[in-house]
C-alpha cells in the first residue's frame, strides 16, 4: 500500500458502516446536507469543546480532525453525537493516527468524545490496527472501482441514515 493519503476518515468509517453509503458518498451523492441527524451532529461538534479549538484546522492531506490537544504529546479528539456506531468511530480515529504516523508525527492516542452522553472513549493504534487499515484502504479502492453501488445492507441503523430514501425509497 502506498503512503499517499487518498481517503478521508469519513470514507474509512463508511467502509465499516455500509459500503453502499461509502460508494454513494465518494461519487458525490452527499445526502448528509439534508439530514437532521447530521445537522445535529455538526452543531454538537461546533458547540462542544470550544476552548480547545484553534482558528486553524489540522489538515494534512485529506485528514481533518475535530481538534488536537497537547498533554504529554499529541492527542486527536473527535466529537460524535451517539455511540451507536462506536466501532466505526474508533476505526476513523485509528486511521487518523495511522495517517499522522505515515507523516512522521507521533500521536499518543485518540479520544472519541460523546458530549451528550458525557462519555469519552480512549483509542490506541496497534500494529494489528495498522494492518487492518491497510486492508480497509485496499477494500475502499475495490468498492469505489465498481461501476454500480453495492446492494443495501438493511441494518437496524439504516432507518436513521441520510441515504435511507435513496436505498429504500
Amino acid at each position: 500500500m502506498t503512503d499517499e493519503i487518498v481517503y478521508t476518515g469519513v470514507q474509512v468509517s463508511y467502509y465499516r458502516v455500509c459500503k453502499r453509503k461509502l460508494w454513494l458518498f465518494s461519487k458525490g451523492l452527499m445526502y448528509e446536507k439534508e439530514s437532521e441527524d447530521v445537522a445535529i451532529g455538526r452543531l454538537l461538534d461546533a458547540l462542544s469543546y470550544k476552548r480547545y479549538r484553534k482558528e486553524e484546522e489540522i489538515v494534512p492531506d485529506r485528514i481533518k480532525v475535530d481538534f488536537i490537544t497537547l498533554k504529554n504529546g499529541i492527542v486527536i479528539n473527535e466529537v460524535k453525537k451517539s455511540k451507536s456506531l462506536e466501532d466505526a468511530h474508533a476505526l476513523q480515529v485509528k486511521y487518523y493516527m495511522w495517517a499522522f504516523k505515515k507523516r512522521g508525527v507521533k500521536v499518543l492516542h485518540a479520544l472519541i468524545r460523546y458530549p451528550r452522553l458525557r462519555r469519552v472513549h480512549k483509542v490506541h493504534l496497534s500494529p494489528e490496527d495498522e494492518a487492518e487499515i491497510e486492508r480497509i484502504l485496499e477494500g475502499i479502492s475495490k468498492v469505489l472501482s465498481e461501476p454500480l453501488p453495492p446492494e443495501p445492507i438493511n441494518a437496524k441503523y439504516c432507518k436513521r441514515c441520510a441515504y435511507y430514501d435513496f436505498c429504500y425509497g
